[in-house]
């Protein structure tokens, strides 16, 4: 059974969301307002309960190397301007400067780590990047719905290193829907099963 963000005690905490503000980029243009605006309550919720929020996001394709144009910092305004909050954006997703970012995160404060599209110990589900990544993070919150069938760093190795984990208000929502798609053609499945 998958535990909901609402049924754990974030006050206090390092809470990592793992939100998927995907746009691919060179096909549109413009924000993933979408995608944003699907994790955002999630975050609101974080940042009410006096949580240390860090998002974890990629952009573009998880293939292609790094250049500023890659950066999620419009993202990160977007953000800021829908929750009327403040936010540091990392240069990084790993190194001692992300760490002490990490180390230094107050409660009720957001940090975003840099895309991990470029980062290739998250492409590659590194067991080494999990663990750093793991020691700074409490509760790990998956956001990233889409993602979810990908064996990424940031979606399957991190959360099987924390004890509290869990789905983000909007991946509870995509959850319900499709057991409900499920559930509905169970009794037709069960029927040609007897057959």
């Amino acid at each position: 059974m998958i535990r909901s963000v609402k049924n754990i005690p974030l006050a206090g905490r390092r809470v990592f969301i793992r939100a998927d503000f995907d746009l691919p980029l060179g096909k549109k243009s413009g924000l993933p307002e979408r995608r944003i605006n699907e994790s955002l309550p999630t975050i609101r919720l974080a940042l009410e309960q006096k949580a240390r929020v860090v998002v974890l996001t990629h952009q573009g394709s998880l293939k292609a190397s790094w250049n500023p144009a890659r950066t999620i910092e419009p993202s990160v305004q977007y953000v800021v301007s829908q929750l009327d909050t403040e936010a540091r954006l990392a240069d990084d997703c790993a190194g001692d400067a992300v760490r002490k970012l990490l180390s230094e995160l107050g409660e009720g404060q957001l940090l975003f780590l840099e895309n991990l599209a470029c980062r290739p110990d998250e492409i590659e589900a590194s067991q080494d990047y999990a663990a750093f990544l793991a020691r700074y993070c409490d509760v790990y919150v998956n956001e990233a719905f889409a993602q979810a069938n990908r064996r990424l760093t940031s979606t399957v190795l991190l959360p099987a290193l924390v004890k509290d984990r869990c789905a983000g208000l909007h991946f509870m929502e995509e959850a319900v829907r499709l057991d409900a798609v499920r559930f509905k053609h169970l009794p037709a499945c069960e029927a040609l099963n007897e057959s």
